[in-house]
């Protein structure tokens, strides 16, 4: 700056101007971009009351598979395949089985989500956990589930578990949110759909996408 300035009318110039490597507006650090507060979108919206309209057999559920992942929640000593089945009776015993269950993907270097991803890898405390079914979990399920690594390795067992009990499971190449909400549009088409999750984003991506003429909720 001091090279550039000529005289003290370039220098009021240059101050109109953020003075930092990165904009602090955006960015917390070299680390990452400043969180959101997604959930504030919520209070925008007024939820509806279905309970006068009795679930029906050709209900069908489509399942953010990270929502899953911690709303489950893993008993002590138990090993990986008997948190694997909790997960399923917890799927087949909240939603029937005509059910999709979501996950994201964890192995494009592109994705739209990685900044995030990398943000967790940073604050994670978790080492990588190499692990079978018969193995005794050992770790918080908070921890374990903040190193994607070890994310990966149970999302491809639960997986297994889920494909044996009927239920039909997806992966995204990156991102998951933009495959929910098109596998519900694609299965609005056989009844009632309803996308489970807690990520603003599917809201928000359902309102842009969805067809006015499809009977898609959000829960």
């Amino acid at each position: 700056m001091l090279i550039a300035k000529k005289h003290d009318d370039n220098l009021a110039e240059f101050f109109k101007y953020e003075l930092a490597p990165y904009p602090l507006s955006m960015f917390n650090d070299t680390t990452g971009m400043r969180k959101t507060k997604k959930s504030a979108v919520y209070d925008m919206f007024h939820p509806i009351d279905l309970e006068e309209n009795l679930p029906s057999s050709n209900d069908v559920y489509v399942i953010d598979g990270g929502f899953l992942l911690h709303r489950v929640i893993w008993q002590t000593n138990q090993t990986y395949g008997q948190i694997c089945t909790t997960y399923v009776n917890y799927v087949e015993n909240k939603f029937g089985k005509n059910v999709v269950i979501v996950f994201d993907g964890y192995e494009n270097d592109s994705s739209i989500k990685k900044a995030e991803q990398h943000r967790r890898y940073l604050h994670s405390q978790c080492v990588e956990t190499i692990f079978d079914e018969s193995m005794t979990a050992t770790v918080n399920q908070n921890k374990f589930l903040s190193n994607d690594k070890n994310k990966i390795r149970l999302i491809s067992l639960l997986t297994k578990f889920l494909q044996n009990r009927k239920f039909v499971v997806k992966q995204a190449i990156d991102d998951a949110d933009t495959l929910i909400v098109k596998t519900a549009i694609e299965m609005s088409n056989n009844g009632r759909t309803f996308v489970v999750g807690e990520d603003v984003d599917l809201l928000v991506l359902l309102i842009a996408l969805s067809p006015e003429n499809k009977d898609i909720y959000f829960s």
